[in-house]
């Protein structure tokens, strides 16, 4: 009889068992919860004074906000910037985008525990119809999804092999557009990076994750 092979699998639908497997195990909740609470109000006064000094910036980065507030588009940009394609390094692929599915139902349920308002919901002129860049997302600000999941992302390419200090460097700089585009606090973006940097040890620690990983290390090694 047939039997399915790893290479069988679409490297889309694959996500679903590395998220299952991951999140039946309940110790990454605890991460969220030492998060702890979004800064006080006089914090968030000031983080909304920094966003206003940072509208100056849309003109100049409103292409990258635009590319990747697109579905798929934190993927997207790191296979773009380090040059694999689902054809050069299928693995990779499949470990980055398992990274990013998996990292958007922990940040979810991050942020149905914190309700935090969105910066324009508290200064609805950070993104008025004349300085607008893109629309305010429908769920809460804290942590920032686009921080965690760069930052995921970031990790896991590290332990691939690629070059650490680039791969931080662009995960800072998604985080950085969401803030310039008038959608994140500054300590959203923080808090995004202090959980994916306690979250990789225990994705790592998943089987199916892991030897994804180590067959995304040889597809480099054979480059």
């Amino acid at each position: 009889m047939p039997k399915w092979a790893d290479t069988d699998w679409g490297v889309m639908e694959y996500r679903y068992v590395h998220l299952v497997e991951f999140v039946r195990d309940g110790d990454w909740k605890k991460f969220v919860e030492r998060l702890g609470k979004p800064p006080d109000k006089k914090v968030t006064q000031q983080e909304i004074r920094k966003l206003h000094e940072r509208i100056t910036l849309r003109p100049v980065y409103r292409e990258d906000i635009l590319a990747q507030d697109q579905q798929g588009a934190i993927s997207a940009t790191f296979e773009a910037h380090f040059h694999f394609t689902e054809k050069t390094h299928r693995d990779t692929v499949q470990l980055v985008r398992s990274v990013v599915f998996i990292g958007a139902a922990i940040v979810f349920y991050a942020k149905e525990q914190f309700w935090r308002a969105r910066p324009s919901q508290y200064d609805p002129s950070l993104i008025t119809p004349g300085n607008r860049v893109i629309d305010m997302p429908a769920h809460p600000s804290y942590p920032s999804g686009h921080s965690f999941q760069s930052h995921l992302v970031a990790c896991a390419l590290s332990a691939v092999g690629l070059d650490s200090e680039a791969l931080i460097n662009l995960a800072d700089s998604i985080a950085l557009n969401r803030e310039i585009a008038g959608l994140h606090y500054p300590s959203d973006s923080e808090a995004g990076t202090e959980l994916a940097a306690q979250i990789w040890p225990l994705l790592i620690k998943s089987p199916e994750l892991a030897a994804t990983l180590g067959k995304a290390k040889l597809e480099w090694k054979k480059a």
